[in-house]
């Protein structure tokens, strides 16, 4: 599976080997090549979308990742393929960012309903 990640691609890892955990941590790092501007009004949400397990360099990403939002205010939240070894650990992160955890799905009407379920048809 190819994908491109704009928020991590540019720079070196910092937490993970693979983008999601970077993709996370860095949401609130200005870079050049692309910064996310959040508003102040706005709730602060970021959605993982993945069909692999967590891969990091570090014992426990997961303490980086819960300490992050807490700091800057922001929920995790993911969409995972039913088999990921760490189901636990995407259950962590999101239960301690106030998000949710949904599995991917290879049926579209499945995830469309699933996504109107979370974000709403309008979004």
């Amino acid at each position: 599976m190819f994908g491109f990640n704009f928020i991590s691609f540019f720079e070196q890892h910092t937490v993970g080997i693979e983008y999601q955990i970077d993709s996370i941590v860095r949401t609130n790092i200005n870079n050049d090549h692309m910064s996310l501007n959040w508003s102040l009004n706005n709730t602060k949400k970021v959605i993982i979308f993945t069909d692999e397990s967590l891969q990091s360099e570090f014992v426990n990403p997961i303490e980086i990742i819960l300490q992050d939002c807490s700091l800057y205010d922001y929920s995790v939240s993911a969409f995972i393929s039913t088999n990921v070894s760490d189901y636990n650990k995407w259950q962590a992160i999101t239960l301690g960012c106030s998000g949710f955890l949904e599995y991917l799905s290879t049926n579209s009407d499945d995830m469309i309903e699933k996504l109107n379920y979370r974000f709403g048809e309008h979004c």
